[in-house]
């Protein structure tokens, strides 16, 4: 978790650069692994590798090829379905259109090309969302709640209330219940542990980053979890059943440097009583924090 290795020379081919401050998503079909950005020209790009020794990365043509142009503040955000042997990759960005619309793209592995004519397939979020807005998708479980019965994932966004929103397919609603409000553009992160969604924020008014339980649409009270750089980006994920890895910028005061880092969580014994309530099974007394770069 403490290296950081450089790519090999000629393990990448040439490919259209990614723009400065480009947003990030990656997902994973099998042994392949596929990171998308955005290139200068605010054209949504991809490229994808296998797990096999210095893996070559190579550019997805018929994402390429469908010119897919996002708006210049526009966030990223992938799931991936899986329906017995057929696997799908959802991918999300912002338009530049007046209203602020999420439109996503699909990608199958039985088909190996990219898709947004299909309309009940590829819905358009509209709705009043906020321009700039994190995106986040996860796929749907029985016990999560989101606006529709469907199998498409859940995506989190922030409404232009400052609220965290949810959608699937074309529908979105407003998470009224949790009572809470964000900074605006917040950057955000969330994990499904099985039991709770677990949410990731950074604070505006303190500059912490901070942690909420989410269960049956109520919050549990915010904690702090890490102070990281002014509007620091940050990701998070669940590469095991009991552990969660939180990645963020944080400054050295010594040196001065921004540094990357992550905090790694793990779960605690559960309850009858995480069942019921938005419990907190990843405190901070248990992780470990560990400088990156």
């Amino acid at each position: 978790m403490n290296n950081v290795a450089p790519c090999q020379e000629g393990s990448l081919p040439t490919i259209r650069t990614p723009k400065l401050f480009t947003p990030l998503a990656a997902a994973r079909i099998g042994s392949t692994r596929f990171l998308f950005y955005v290139d200068e020209n605010n054209m949504v790009r991809g490229v994808q590798s296998t797990d096999t020794p210095q893996p070559p990365w190579k550019e997805e043509p018929s994402l390429s090829a469908m010119q897919i142009h996002c708006a210049h503040y526009s966030q990223l955000a992938a799931s991936t379905l899986e329906k017995s042997n057929a696997q799908t990759i959802c991918l999300y960005y912002q338009t530049a259109n007046q209203n602020g619309a999420i439109q996503m793209l699909r990608y199958s592995n039985t088909t190996e090309k990219w898709d947004s004519e299909d309309t009940e397939s590829t819905p358009t979020v509209f709705d009043d969302l906020l321009r700039g807005t994190s995106i986040t998708a996860l796929p749907m479980r029985s016990g999560l709640h989101a606006p529709l019965d469907s199998p498409l994932p859940v995506v989190y966004l922030q409404s232009k209330t400052l609220k965290l929103a949810h959608s699937q397919g074309n529908q979105v609603e407003i998470m009224r219940s949790l009572g809470l409000t964000f900074a605006p553009n917040t950057s955000f992160a969330i994990v499904d542990d099985g039991h709770n969604l677990c949410f990731f924020y950074t604070s505006s008014h303190s500059n912490h980053l901070k942690s909420i339980v989410i269960k049956d649409g109520k919050a549990s009270t915010p904690w702090k979890v890490a102070t990281p750089t002014p509007r620091s980006a940050i990701a998070a994920v669940r590469p095991t059943k009991d552990r969660i890895v939180l990645f963020y910028q944080s400054l050295n005061c010594e040196t001065g440097s921004v540094e990357l880092a992550s905090m790694t969580f793990r779960m605690v014994s559960t309850t009858s009583e995480t069942q019921t309530k938005p419990t907190n099974l990843w405190p901070v007394s248990h992780a470990k924090f560990t400088k990156l770069a």
